[in-house]
């Protein structure tokens, strides 16, 4: 008989751990994102229940981290790379956050793998005890918008916790999907959706009879909940150019169906339902829609080579709004200047650490340096540095304030910069070449148009 899980108390952690969670999530609420929007949030259980987290992983140490903070004031259990935690300190670190070793075949050899028992028996120990436990069922994150394979490890491991406690509790399996507005840098922005509740105690007596069968059936239904949740592109071999048709159309077709492209939910569900069509437009019409891929690769290597961006084509932006563009970075020059410490120093012990990282890391370090070095130290040291020179306790207080929207300022005034260097490079380029590419992307959106009839 299951025992009544909403009298289970949540497991918030201790305080320390909740002060340090609450400073990283101010930074990644304020400073590192744009916007985050949270879709299903009342899907969230309010109580300890037993609950795992089964998520896409899109953006590396990026994804628990939102995960963790949408399950506050819950205490989440994550699990990170084996090879972390062989370091002392870096381990003590990682498990005072709440993760556990993960060992796999890739990184860690075969012999590695049984390490793993201790790891799920441990998770699963603090799971029932009012913790939720987030697991990656790709195991290895993506470097594009696509849903790899899973691995039924995580339902074994609720499975196994719930047959170590004579399934007398229900656990609950919680989908969970990113979308991210880009992958790289900073103040983009993340759409983090919340999908319902599997409950896994009609599968119990299933799961006695047939484990391996029962936990495909319910694998298949997580699977389900986060594919439709994010933009999933399945075909794989045509990404570069079903990703161009995303990017650079989404906004179009969103209008035409009754959705508002400036809200990140709508674009969201605009490009899910953008990258349906081509994918249905493949299956009846293989050869045609062929063509249209291949006319989309064409324009985004053509704008490649010119160092175009789509805004501009979509503004067509012209010579005097460009230099009006560029006359305002001149003016505020010198507020960027200002804005330069502490945050230079910052970006470049970031540009120093991740020379050798892949690129799908790279965001994560720059999340990771301002973090734990650049904020907890230069912040600090500018107040103190300030103090000294004006000799004033409010000057120095006001100048503490200030140094995270001068991070922004100094981050935004880049990203405009580069935005006027490529609205330039529309100018300077031949007309003749810029006809050809409308001329290409008015063919190609007529393509597109032409697979909703």
């Amino acid at each position: 008989m299951l025992m009544e899980s909403n009298k289970k108390k949540i497991n918030k952690g201790s305080l320390g751990f909740r002060l340090f969670r609450g400073y990283v999530h101010l930074f990644n609420r304020f400073l590192f994102f744009r916007q985050i929007h949270i879709v299903g949030a009342d899907h969230l259980p309010t109580d300890g229940q037993p609950l795992l987290v089964a998520c896409n992983h899109q953006n590396t140490m990026i994804d628990p981290l939102q995960v963790i903070f949408a399950l506050r004031p819950r205490r989440a259990c994550i699990f990170a790379r084996a090879s972390v935690f062989s370091n002392k300190w870096a381990g003590m670190f990682m498990r005072w956050i709440g993760a556990l070793p993960a060992y796999r075949m890739r990184t860690d050899g075969e012999n590695a793998l049984p390490h793993n028992k201790d790891s799920f028996a441990e998770a699963g120990d603090r799971m029932m005890k009012g913790e939720a436990v987030v697991i990656f069922p790709e195991s290895y994150h993506q470097d594009k918008h696509h849903l790899g394979d899973f691995s039924l490890g995580y339902l074994r491991m609720a499975f196994e916790t719930a047959e170590r406690y004579h399934f007398e509790q229900d656990i609950s399996i919680l989908p969970m999907a990113h979308h991210y507005s880009s992958y790289f840098g900073a103040r983009y922005e993340v759409q983090l959706s919340i999908g319902t509740p599997i409950p896994l105690s009609p599968y119990y007596e299933a799961y006695k009879a047939k484990p391996r069968t029962t936990q495909r059936n319910v694998n298949a239904l997580v699977r389900e909940q986060i594919e439709q949740m994010m933009v999933d592109v399945h075909d794989e071999p045509h990404y570069l150019a079903i990703d161009y048709i995303r990017r650079s159309y989404a906004d179009t077709y969103a209008r035409q169906h009754g959705l508002n492209p400036d809200r990140y939910a709508d674009r969201t569900r605009a490009e899910q339902q953008l990258i349906v069509l081509l994918e249905n437009a493949y299956r009846n019409d293989e050869n045609g829609t062929r063509k249209t891929y291949q006319l989309a690769e064409d324009i985004r290597q053509k704008e490649n080579i010119n160092r175009l961006d789509d805004k501009d084509f979509e503004q067509c932006t012209g010579l005097l709004p460009t230099l009006m563009k560029s006359s305002g970075l001149i003016i505020t020059f010198p507020l960027f200047i200002f804005s330069l410490w502490p945050n230079a120093p910052i970006y470049l012990i970031y540009h120093k650490l991740q020379k050798k990282a892949p690129d799908m890391f790279k965001s994560s370090l720059l999340y990771g340096t301002c973090v734990l070095i650049g904020i907890p130290l230069f912040y600090p040291l500018s107040t103190l540095l300030c103090a000294f020179l004006f000799h004033s306790v409010w000057i120095s207080f006001v100048y503490l304030l200030i140094q995270p929207i001068l991070s922004i300022l100094a981050w935004e005034y880049t990203k405009s910069v580069k935005h006027a260097i490529n609205s330039w490079h529309y100018c300077r380029c031949a007309i003749a070449e810029k006809t050809k590419i409308k001329k290409w992307r008015e063919e190609l959106r007529s393509q597109i148009a032409r697979m909703e009839q």
